[in-house]
């Protein structure tokens, strides 16, 4: 279970769905420092070290979540 504060999950969301840093950046108004500041935070409570991880942990639970319920959709 990971605590996500309200802004990291924005940002969580965001990067899963592929957008860049300056992206995200751009998108809610903050610097780009901030959204990197945002990405260790969530690196660090995920326990990974980089977005590929990131990713590669997304799709572990996905396909743990359509395993347990093949019908569920994504």
């Amino acid at each position: 279970n990971v605590n996500l504060s309200k802004r990291e999950a924005e940002v969580f969301l965001l990067l899963v769905k592929g957008w860049s840093n300056e992206r995200i950046a751009e998108n809610l108004v903050v610097s780009y420092h901030t959204i990197r500041a945002h990405v260790r935070n969530i690196y660090a409570k995920l326990g990974v070290h980089d977005r590929q991880e990131m990713l590669d942990l997304v799709d572990g639970i996905r396909m743990a979540s359509w395993r347990d319920d093949p019908d569920a959709e994504e």
